[in-house]
């Protein structure tokens, strides 16, 4: 893992590592996490955070709405480019 460009193409700069998704059924919450290490910042280890709540509209279709995102280390927070 981690050898994918990232959207801001600092491949040598940040590795990705474990990726996994918690789905709460009875909240209708999704969490959806990304851990990384940013080689730049004495290894710093750190994880992106994606929360949404989903609709189950039909059979076939699925409503879901972001809700927050967070970023550990919390310093990384002031990094992070506004599109993402």
């Amino acid at each position: 893992m981690g050898a994918k460009r990232t959207k801001l193409g600092l491949r040598d700069f940040i590795t990705l590592g474990d990726l996994f998704q918690i789905i709460d059924v009875a909240e209708s919450k999704a969490v959806n996490v990304i851990k990384f290490n940013v080689k730049g910042l004495n290894l710093l280890n750190g994880q992106l955070a994606i929360v949404a709540s989903f609709n189950i509209d039909s059979k076939s279709r699925v409503t879901i709405t972001y809700r927050e995102s967070t970023i550990t280390p919390d310093q990384l927070m002031n990094c992070v480019p506004e599109e993402l």
